[in-house]
């Protein structure tokens, strides 16, 4: 098998067009509000709550907006690799908006911290963190609760298949991971890759372009036994080859980061930890729904970029 490589300006160009599917972030997620996956929305009423203002609240959403581009454009941005970010025009605009108002560029080494945030809720909201540590974490905690009850409905509506205990061991969640994953990504076109799959990271794959394929794997899936909660945090990324392991030792020529679970704000936090194996399937479930909803979006876009390249 031919194995190809990208130059980092080269997944940047590939990845330039992946940043208007941002565009869309609030549309996906009243999509999948309607389908009652919600534990993202307790976290996006509490940011909305710091905006004095209809007109604060859409700037926000904006700057929201502009903050996910970076992180989906930017090639591998979770690793920080460094080398090129994505820049955002609007977001620079607010920068120069805030520098006006201080008479000056604002400096990092004088200035209050939270005035590294751009748009006026985020300044608001950071100013409490720093001002009011107590407030701030209660807010924080009722936040979290009423995320968990978010989850714990989604658990009654969509956990139909695992049950909803604590996994035994190592093994039982390994084997939750694969059933629900087969359930939700076969119906997409993946299937279980053990050429690329090693004892700790299970590889879906499924062909894209040539020598290039579209991989979905677990980084990490883990139990933490201490604190008594898992991460699954199953993650898209374009590769060549067929090496075994997670992103992170395939080499970042051959494998490019698709932060899909970027799409949404806080969707990536919200959909990751599980307290019980029935919280470990509505993680996979709800993270295999944006998958659903921009996927082909997503593979079309890829494809015209690759061409390029091939």
């Amino acid at each position: 098998m031919v194995v190809r490589t990208l130059q980092y300006s080269e997944q940047a160009n590939i990845l330039r067009p992946m940043a208007s599917l941002a565009e869309s972030s609030w549309s996906y997620l009243e999509a999948l509000s309607q389908q009652n996956w919600t534990s993202c929305i307790p976290h996006l009423r509490l940011y909305k709550a710091f905006c004095e203002g209809e007109a604060e609240y859409e700037e926000w959403q904006r700057a929201t907006i502009e903050r996910l581009k970076i992180q989906i454009a930017t090639p591998n941005f979770r690793y920080q690799l460094g080398g090129m970010v994505y820049s955002s025009s609007y977001l620079s605009g607010l920068a120069k908006r805030r520098d006006r108002i201080l008479g000056r560029p604002f400096d990092i080494n004088s200035d209050p911290i939270w005035l590294m945030e751009v748009d006026s809720c985020s300044q608001r909201m950071a100013r409490l963190q720093v001002e009011n540590r107590n407030v701030f974490d209660e807010l924080m905690n009722q936040a979290n609760r009423e995320q968990q009850l978010q989850r714990d409905l989604e658990v009654a509506l969509h956990g139909v298949t695992l049950p909803n205990v604590k996994p035994d061991n190592y093994e039982s969640i390994l084997h939750g991971y694969r059933e629900i994953s087969d359930a939700c990504l076969r119906p997409l076109g993946f299937s279980c890759d053990d050429r690329r799959s090693d004892r700790m990271t299970v590889v879906y794959s499924k062909p894209l372009l040539e020598e290039w394929s579209l991989c979905m794997s677990a980084e990490p899936l883990r139990w933490n036994q201490g604190v008594g909660y898992g991460n699954a945090l199953t993650l898209m990324s374009l590769r060549s080859g067929l090496k075994r392991g997670p992103i992170r030792t395939t080499g970042f020529d051959k494998t490019l980061l698709l932060e899909f679970s970027q799409l949404i704000y806080r969707f990536d936090l919200a959909y990751n930890i599980f307290r019980t194996l029935a919280e470990l399937e509505v993680v996979v479930r709800g993270r295999s729904k944006l998958l659903e909803l921009v996927l082909p979006e997503m593979q079309d876009r890829l494809k015209t970029g690759l061409k390029e390249y091939i």
